[in-house]
């Protein structure tokens, strides 16, 4: 990438338009950057960023805060390149956010900010994030790496040469995106943090498990009970002890069970008894009441039988009233089709009033027709006698339109002759520049003959020799020979000026008579106008038959216009005549067919009336409700004739069926009372209440005895998973301790390395070979920079210290112990290294300039000529480098600058200057 021209508007301290054409200071080599402290140098950079990414440099620097405060309120701020990549040329503009006047009322509003970016086939990107994403994709890097890679900031990097791992690592994290690298470490420490945390969970668990042992009082086994709950038991002996005290409770479960079983079959007995006692005494009871009931249910079922033969004598006259019902089920269907011809009939008299009062408006609507049809003649009748009729229409618009086409053609002629006339124009000029160049060309040719035959005794006296005659006076000795004029021309230079003088006449003729050629073509056109302009209007005037003709045509337009809507009111007439011509006749056969219609469906209508009284007359009920409700008074007494005999069978079975169950009781209650009657069963139920309580007790410590049982099946089983989880815990975080102390460098006895900062090596030691090939330049091979294998000790980070290799005595020794200007070309040497890698490691992009800022006041005659010389080899492979610096030296060693300059009145400006 090489800028070719930038053009800052309202810019840093740039107020008005500065304009750089980097197109002036070449394509390759150095050109410095100078000027006053202050005045806008390193602005240069920020421009060029700005303008490619709409970013500043500096990572402290918004895009707001690049607009200059000395410029105008309302000056549109930003910045406009033009660079080349790859050979092809790309422009793009980007403006800042600005206040500017409203368009429309007082005050002011904000202009947004813009971005655009011209491409090499004419396409232009518009938007912000589109064009910096475009000017990405074209370079190859994103903002950040080409800051990296075009500028080299001094301070920058002798900070980072001087920087200890830790302080190098956080810097390369950014420019090799080793973030992954320190997030897998930071991942690795956390993951064995949650390990060991998940690991002292367990064991607490484990304790808490153990409190929950439990021990019968005053059991031999509860001292060691007491002991593992304290935790002083390991995992193992805890669990034997819950075995133990397990096995004896469950010995003390059995006999609990079985003390419970025999005491559960002695009150089963006691039960028994009272049961059979408890039976027979409400057998008795039961037995008087079922014979007082039988008694009763006897004397109800001779009523009840009495009552259905009464309900079954009525059931010949149900019978006949249910066939009644069903002949006039039948009958209901013909109301139905009585209704339906009713309807009918009624349907088809309103249907006939309307096709009455149809054909009413339909004899209505011949008639109109007819009266249109006649005055539609009478009209056509009146414009034939008035010469209004189509023929005539016809012929006076073919009379306009040949009057139109003879003035359109009039038209032309003007037309024609304008633009011969402005030939001829042309023509006169051009015929009196090729004169005035004829008249130069023979004045020139003249004169440089005259010249030359003034010198014609110069020119003889350069052929003389000694010895020889004079052509002129025939003596063979020159001792005053003339000489020539140091301006006089040869024979040569005469006759090419007077073959152009020639040459130039030929023109002047030929212009000459173009012209005159052109004059009689406007000639023949202006009479050819003025004769058809004569006419049409009795006279030619140049000036106002223009304005005359416009208006004619204007007027034929309108009759022309007239006409049309003549014509097409005639047309749309006989359109119209014609139509009724045809519509009549058929409305009148309409008409004839409706009337015999009409006539038809009356007669029909006559016979639906008497068939609708011939049916009416056969019914038994005025109409189908009467009937409906008939029936139903015929179906309500059926269904509770039907309702009474079966209520009368039903009630007499139920009577019948309670009989015969109270007989069943009386039954029971015999076979019952016929047992061993069991004697005195209140005592039997004191002695079962005795049995319950004992069995109570029992169960009570069955339970105690389970419940232990449950509790410690519970901690076994948890002790048990809690060791098995707590083992595969240890095991887990043993190998994840090593493995995040490995890759955190922590291990103890061990380098400390990070994984990071074993990725970075890598990048460093290629960084480094690159910046030693500058180095070895610079301090003419005497330094190389070379990273330290082993540290001093093994308490800090290691793996990114940086030591210098003096080759004058073979001492390695730290970069912290250079001087000033050896740190500058050290740093100077990082710098490149790094951007060289950057742009390798970004794809193999390259670019063609690259500006580095300060540092050079502090290196001595020697060491700067060293450094220049290094950044001349770098600038002989097409690369453009630009030092920004105030020093003298360099002012006179770099004859291409951009100098900046303060103006008094505030603001800078800035000039090219290639010396």
């Amino acid at each position: 990438m090489r800028p070719l021209k930038m053009t800052m508007t309202a810019f840093g301290p740039y107020a008005g338009t500065e304009e750089i054409d980097f197109d002036r200071l070449g394509t390759s080599g150095l050109y410095l950057i100078t000027g006053d402290t202050g005045a806008g140098k390193t602005t240069i950079f920020d421009a060029l960023i700005f303008a490619l990414y709409g970013q500043a440099s500096g990572p402290n620097r918004e895009p707001s805060m690049l607009r200059s405060k000395y410029a105008d309120r309302y000056a549109e701020p930003g910045v406009k390149l033009t660079f080349l990549y790859n050979g092809r040329e790309y422009t793009v503009r980007r403006t800042l956010e600005h206040p500017r006047r409203k368009a429309r009322g007082d005050g002011d509003t904000v202009a947004p900010a813009e971005a655009e970016l011209l491409l090499p086939d004419g396409r232009i990107e518009k938007k912000d994030k589109d064009v910096t994403r475009k000017i990405t994709e074209i370079l190859g890097v994103n903002r950040d790496q080409f800051c990296q890679i075009a500028m080299i900031a001094q301070g920058d990097f002798l900070k980072i040469l001087l920087e200890e791992t830790k302080e190098r690592r956080e810097h390369f994290r950014e420019i090799f995106r080793t973030h992954i690298y320190m997030n897998f470490q930071e991942r690795l420490k956390e993951e064995a943090q949650k390990v060991d945390a998940e690991r002292k969970l367990q064991k607490g668990n484990m304790q808490i498990h153990m409190k929950r042992i439990a021990c019968p009082e005053n059991d031999p086994l509860e001292l060691e009970a007491d002991k593992a709950r304290r935790g002083e038991m390991l995992t193992e002996q805890a669990a034997d002890l819950v075995r133990r005290i397990l096995e004896k409770d469950g010995e003390a479960r059995k006999q609990a069970a079985a003390e419970e079983e025999a005491l559960e079959k002695r009150i089963g007995e006691m039960n028994r008894l009272i049961g059979i006692a408890e039976n027979q005494k409400k057998a008795r009871e039961n037995r008087a009441k079922a014979l007082a009931a039988l008694a009763e249910k006897s004397e109800e079922a001779k009523k009840l039988k009495a009552a259905l033969a009464e309900q079954e004598e009525r059931e010949p006259e149900t019978e006949r009233k249910s066939l009644e019902a069903a002949n006039l089920e039948k009958e209901l269907g013909e109301y139905d089709a009585l209704e339906s011809l009713k309807k009918q009939f009624l349907r088809i008299r309103k249907e006939q009033e309307g096709k009455k009062a149809g054909i009413d408006r339909l004899a209505g609507e011949c008639d109109l027709l007819k009266q249109e049809a006649e005055r539609i003649r009478e009209e056509q009748k009146r414009l034939r006698e008035a010469g209004m009729d189509g023929a005539a229409l016809a012929r006076q618009e073919e009379r306009v339109r040949n009057e139109q086409a003879d003035l359109k053609a009039l038209q032309g002629n003007l037309e024609d002759l304008g633009r011969k006339e402005k030939k001829y124009r042309d023509a006169v000029k051009a015929y009196e520049a090729e004169r005035e160049k004829a008249s130069r060309a023979r004045d020139e040719a003249a004169g440089l003959r005259r010249l030359f035959n003034d010198e014609q005794a110069g020119i003889l006296a350069e052929k003389l020799a000694d010895g020889e005659p004079c052509p002129v006076c025939g003596s063979v000795h020159h001792p005053h020979r003339a000489v020539k004029s140091a301006g006089a021309p040869d024979e040569a230079a005469v006759k090419r000026a007077e073959e152009a003088a020639l040459a130039a006449q030929e023109e002047e003729s030929r212009a000459s008579g173009n012209a005159k050629e052109l004059k009689g073509a406007a000639e023949t056109a202006k009479a050819g106008a003025a004769e058809r302009a004569e006419k049409y209007f009795g006279s030619w005037d140049e000036t106002q038959t223009p304005g005359r003709l416009k208006e004619r045509l204007d007027e034929i337009e309108g009759e022309l216009a007239k006409i049309a809507a003549e014509k097409a009111a005639e047309a749309k007439r006989t359109a119209r005549l014609a139509e009724l011509d045809g519509l009549i006749p058929r409305r009148d056969a309409e008409l004839g067919t409706a009337r015999q219609e009409y006539g038809e469906e009356n007669g029909r209508q006559e016979g639906r009336q008497k068939e609708i009284e011939d049916r009416s007359g056969k019914l038994h009920y005025p109409d189908r409700a009467a009937a409906q409700a008939a029936k139903k008074l015929l179906d309500d007494e059926i269904r509770m004739r039907k309702k009474e005999l079966l209520d009368a069978r039903n009630t007499d079975k139920e009577c019948n069926e309670a009989i015969s169950a109270l007989r069943g009781e009386i039954e029971q209650a015999d076979k019952l009372l016929q047992e061993d009657e069991v004697k005195d069963p209140e005592a039997k139920a004191a002695e079962r209440d005795a049995l319950a309580l004992q069995k109570n007790e029992a169960a009570g410590r069955r339970g105690q005895v389970e419940m232990r049982i449950g509790t410690n099946n519970d901690v076994l089983r948890n002790i048990g998973a809690a060791s098995d989880s707590l083992a595969a815990l240890d095991r887990k975080w043993q190998w994840m301790t090593a493995l995040s102390d490995t890759a955190n460098g922590t291990l103890k006895g061990k380098q400390h390395v990070m994984l990071e900062t074993w990725i970075q090596m890598a990048f460093f030691d290629r960084i480094l070979r690159r910046a030693n090939v500058h180095l070895m330049q610079m301090s003419g091979g005497k330094y190389d920079l070379k990273r330290r294998d082993n540290p001093a000790d093994n308490r800090g980070q290691s793996g990114l210290d940086l030591d210098v290799v003096d080759h004058t005595n073979g001492n390695i020794r730290s970069v912290k112990t250079l001087s000033g200007g050896e740190s500058f070309i050290a740093s100077l040497s990082l710098a490149l290294g790094l951007s060289e890698e950057i742009q390798m490691s970004a794809g193999g992009i390259r670019l063609d300039t690259m500006f580095v800022d300060e540092g050079f006041g502090s290196l001595d005659e020697e060491t700067l000529q060293q450094a220049m010389r290094a950044l001349n080899s770098l600038s002989e492979t097409n690369r453009l480098i630009g030092i920004i610096s105030h020093v003298g030296e360099l002012r006179r060693a770099i004859d291409r600058q951009i100098i900046v300059k303060k103006k008094r009145d505030g603001g800078s400006t800035v000039e090219a200057i290639v010396c």
